[in-house]
Formats: C-alpha cells, sequence, structure tokens
C-alpha cells in the first residue's frame, strides 16, 4: 500500500474507497500494459534489440510467412500461380497462414510474358483481385522504387 500511495499520492487509504480506487489504478495498469505489450510483440521490438546485441538470429513473429510480410509492408507483390500466371499488385490483406486465406490484391495486373518489359499502360488490369492462397506458388516482394521506375 505504501508505494501505490507514494506513486499516487490522491489515493487516500480511507476505508469507503480505497479499494475501487485500486481497481481503477489496477485495470488502467494492465490495460496500458496490454496495449504496451500487443505492441512490443507487433514490430518486433524484443528481438530487434537482442537481434542487435547479436544474442538471437530469431524474430517475434509467428511463422517465416508472417515475418516476410511484416518485413515488406510496403512492398507490391508478383504471386505465381500454380497454372502458370502471374498476377501483380498491391496487397491490402493477406492470409496470416500459408495454407488458407485469400490475398487481397488492388491495383492489380495480370503478367504476360509477351508484354513483360512494355509500359504498364499495356498490360490488363483490374481494380481489386481476390486470390486464393492455394493456387499461390511463389510471393514475390516487389519495393516500390522499383516499380515506379517501369
Amino acid at each position: 500500500m505504501p508505494i501505490v500511495q507514494a506513486l499516487v499520492p490522491s489515493i487516500a487509504p480511507t476505508q469507503q474507497d480505497t479499494y475501487g480506487k485500486l481497481a481503477w489504478l489496477a485495470a488502467l495498469f494492465a490495460i496500458v500494459l496490454g496495449i504496451f505489450a500487443a505492441l512490443c510483440i507487433n514490430h518486433d521490438w524484443p528481438h530487434k534489440l537482442l537481434r542487435k546485441l547479436r544474442i538471437t538470429k530469431e524474430n517475434t513473429y509467428s511463422s517465416e510467412w508472417y515475418s516476410a510480410f511484416s518485413q515488406h509492408e510496403r512492398s507490391y507483390v508478383v504471386l505465381h500461380l500454380y497454372d502458370g500466371r502471374r498476377v501483380y499488385g498491391w496487397p491490402t490483406e493477406w492470409p496470416s497462414r500459408p495454407a488458407e486465406g485469400h490475398f487481397h490484391l488492388e491495383e492489380a495486373e495480370w503478367m504476360e510474358e509477351s508484354k513483360m518489359n512494355t509500359n504498364s499502360k499495356d498490360r490488363e488490369s483490374v481494380k481489386s483481385l481476390l486470390v486464393p492462397v492455394i493456387d499461390v506458388q511463389i510471393v514475390e516482394f516487389v519495393p516500390i522504387s522499383e516499380q515506379s521506375q517501369n
């Protein structure tokens, strides 16, 4: 109790409202701690520090799949489909696991081999495309700078 009183002087140890104020303080602390923990995990902060200190080579993410998409958030993708076709676009959503779900691509363009080195205006384009992950063989990440040069 003395530690809480030192940190928050407005909490007076009266019999009537001590537990109510402490409950609010504990709830607030739990919420702030939860938000901080979520930020740390979602941004890989603990493992970034450990990698800089050369303690580990691991990351916080649950799989290599999730790690790759997190590291390339500002990239276009080329999805290589099992039937040989390729589609290029901006991923707005992607599955959290490589076995189920869909890719949602905006500014999507089907890439044809005969038109690979031509202006993007010559490519067949659609506004938005939903591709099942089970149809995708390879995911290629294309940084924005490379895209703007084409």
